[in-house]
């Protein structure tokens, strides 16, 4: 059979469970190279938790004790993964756009216009006044969120494609543009050096364009299972809202990590606040340029 084509492995309910069963081959080689079972390299991490998608994938490892162990919540962590790429493209399907926006937007540099708008250079307080200024002209069911929380100034902003790039012909208005030297210009009257690029990613997680997929997930294509109980984990996972140890959660873990993915913001600096006495942060995911190491790594 011919490989499929990159939009289909590109696509939410492919990408999702391939990037987690990616991580758990990653994690899967690690321990095997280090002549360790995968619950005695996880004894060696003070603290687990995964950008997006990948909290499920350190909840899992977590709460793993042996090989079976591993092998169940592997198995458990993936079948969550699928439904929440399902129930996502569910809630926001696929629209087509102008071709001359597509080809506006990929000609500035910014990509194909997408739900998700990667903004760095600006602050959140520099960035606000100019999502605020493009909600007022969008419908309730069209608005924008500043959704992922990377860096001080490193955000992602939430919403239908058009809306976004109507973000976009904003801040191209106050940024300087690429390639223009300001050697030569004073200081105060410099403008800001801004990146903006659309993520190759189908739905706008961490948003409430998904609340109504929360419950489907748990009941009706989960059943209401518990995939993972807090008191199981065996190591910190931080929860990626607000950075506390989701061992002390109380209430469903299963319902807080549908929750954090589908409509809770990330707080990158919160999940990741290491202890001065922390010596390193292994990034298990793709990795590469848009890999969260070097995000974090910043």
């Amino acid at each position: 059979a011919p490989r499929p084509p990159v939009s289909y492995f590109a696509s939410i309910p492919v990408s999702f469970p391939l990037i987690g069963l990616t991580q758990f081959v990653q994690y899967l080689v690690a321990a095997r190279a280090a002549g360790l079972s995968p619950s005695e390299l996880r004894s060696h991490f003070s603290g687990m938790s995964g950008h997006s998608q990948g909290l499920a994938t350190a909840a899992a490892i977590a709460a793993s004790t042996d090989d079976a162990s591993f092998e169940r919540n592997a198995a458990k962590a993936l079948t969550w993964l699928f439904f929440a790429g399902y129930r996502g493209q569910q809630h926001f399907p696929v629209l087509a756009l102008e071709p001359s926006m597509i080809q506006e937007s990929v000609e500035a540099g910014f990509g194909t216009p997408s739900p998700m708008l990667t903004v760095v250079g600006l602050t959140l307080k520099e960035l606000e006044p100019h999502v605020a200024k493009t909600n007022k002209h969008l419908p309730d069911n069209s608005q924008l969120e500043v959704s992922l929380h990377n860096g001080p100034k490193a955000f992602v902003v939430t919403g239908p494609p058009k809306s976004l790039y109507g973000l976009v012909a904003s801040l191209r208005k106050i940024m300087a543009a690429s390639g223009v030297e300001q050697n030569k210009v004073p200081f105060s009257q410099r403008k800001p050096v801004v990146f903006l690029r659309f993520l190759v990613v189908g739905v706008p997680y961490h948003s409430q364009y998904l609340k109504d997929g929360v419950e489907q997930l748990l009941q009706e294509d989960l059943k209401g299972e518990e995939l993972f109980e807090a008191s199981a984990l065996q190591t910190t996972v931080f929860n990626t809202e607000d950075g506390s140890d989701l061992r002390k959660a109380s209430g469903s873990l299963t319902r807080s990590i549908t929750e954090q993915v589908f409509t809770r913001h990330i707080h990158w600096t919160a999940a990741t606040d290491f202890p001065a006495s922390a010596t390193h942060a292994v990034d298990f995911g793709a990795g590469g340029l848009n890999g969260i190491g070097p995000l974090t790594s910043r």
